[in-house]
């Protein structure tokens, strides 16, 4: 028999409740016809089919009771006098009524009542692995059958679990990870910014700690505070000094009499700022400066 499935036979109608419709399922053995499995009001195979006193209609329990607490009547009849009761014989035929998956790749077949939870519909988990479902990652909004989601969840979703496999501590979404963290990253790999073939693995937070001794790094020379103006790469100071030995002998003698020159100022300041300090000292304490071999005279308020 040709298993013919709709794609609409399956209807969420509120969370956690679902209900199928007989034109969708796909029977391994046709019902008999004169059992009727559909309600007459939601159109959907019977959920706990209620009896009515009145004509003896089934319906779904949550749908007749509803339609006579809002119309005070039998929706067939009319009957204001309508009393329903659960038909357990009918029950037992239509959850015993034996089905396909609803998804035709699928080769599962079993009692309707089973059919909902093989399939659980839109649910990242359940048994059939032909369900179309979404990506169990949060924001991610990829849809696919449940047996081709696990590579995809666990290799290719850009908001699966990722840690950061260079510090081992960052903890966040393989793309928030890829694109951000990484831009930050202490443990982050890099190459030396002066193209140095170091054998040394550089990290983000070490790059500076080598271009202080890379040796292709642009440096001034050892005798700049003497006038040498020269720029060169590191490895290049040693053949650069001894070059410019000559100069730079020349450089430092014309900086060492300029340092003798300051010096010679600084200690005539030196020696003035004493003597003022002394003289200072001496007429704070009421003494007068007397002429060399002349006794000191104090000035003494008079009482």
């Amino acid at each position: 028999m040709e298993r013919q499935v709709s794609h609409e036979m399956i209807k969420i109608v509120a969370q956690d409740t679902v209900k199928l419709m007989k034109d969708g399922l796909s029977f391994v053995k046709e019902p008999p016809q004169e059992i009727k499995i559909e309600c007459p009001i939601c159109l959907h195979v019977m959920e706990e089919p209620n009896l009515t006193s009145c004509c003896g209609i089934h319906y779904c329990e949550g749908c007749i009771k509803k339609a006579l607490v809002e119309k005070g009547s039998c929706p067939n009849c009319q009957s204001d006098s309508c009393h329903t009761f659960l038909n357990k014989d009918r029950q037992r035929i239509i959850q015993r009524l034996n089905v396909y998956c609803i998804n035709t790749d699928c080769s599962w077949s079993g009692d309707l009542k089973d059919l909902l939870q093989h399939v659980n519909k839109g649910r990242r988990e359940g048994e059939c692995g032909y369900e179309m479902v979404k990506c169990r990652c949060d924001g991610c909004t990829h849809e696919g059958r449940r047996i081709d989601l696990d590579p995809h969840e666990r290799d290719e979703c850009l908001q699966r679990p990722h840690t950061c496999k260079y510090c081992n501590k960052y903890n966040s979404t393989f793309h928030d990870v890829t694109t951000n963290h990484y831009n930050y990253c202490e443990m982050y790999p890099i190459t030396c910014p002066n193209g140095c073939t170091t054998q040394r693995q550089l990290t983000r937070g070490t790059v500076q700690g080598h271009v202080r001794v890379c040796p292709l790094e642009i440096v001034t020379c050892e005798f700049e505070w003497t006038g040498c103006e020269e720029r060169f790469p590191r490895k290049e100071m040693k053949e650069h000094c001894n070059d410019m030995l000559i100069e730079h002998m020349s450089l430092l003698a014309v900086a060492c009499s300029k340092l003798k020159d300051e010096n010679e100022k600084l200690k005539k300041r030196c020696d003035a700022l004493e003597k003022r300090s002394k003289s200072s000292y001496l007429l704070s304490r009421g003494i007068n400066q007397q002429p060399s071999g002349t006794p000191l005279t104090l000035q003494v308020p008079s009482l």
